[in-house]
């Protein structure tokens, strides 16, 4: 039996591979999941915010921002 954190990972990767994404950001999407930042269309929407800089969409992700 698949855990349910296992299938929101599977489900993850399977969001991130119907997107046609350049290799970056793909590497960031699955660095957040593996940081335990499971909700991919908020990790996307911040990434894309923040031009896919990986240390300010940490900021930003992580609520530290002070924004």
């Amino acid at each position: 039996m698949i855990s349910d954190e296992d299938q929101k990972k599977i489900d993850y990767v399977e969001m991130m591979h119907k997107l046609n994404l350049p290799d970056e950001m793909r590497q960031n999407l699955l660095s957040f999941m593996n940081m335990g930042f499971t909700d991919f269309q908020n990790n996307l929407k911040v990434l894309n915010e923040c031009n896919n800089n990986m240390d300010k969409a940490c900021i930003k992700i992580m609520g530290l921002s002070g924004n």
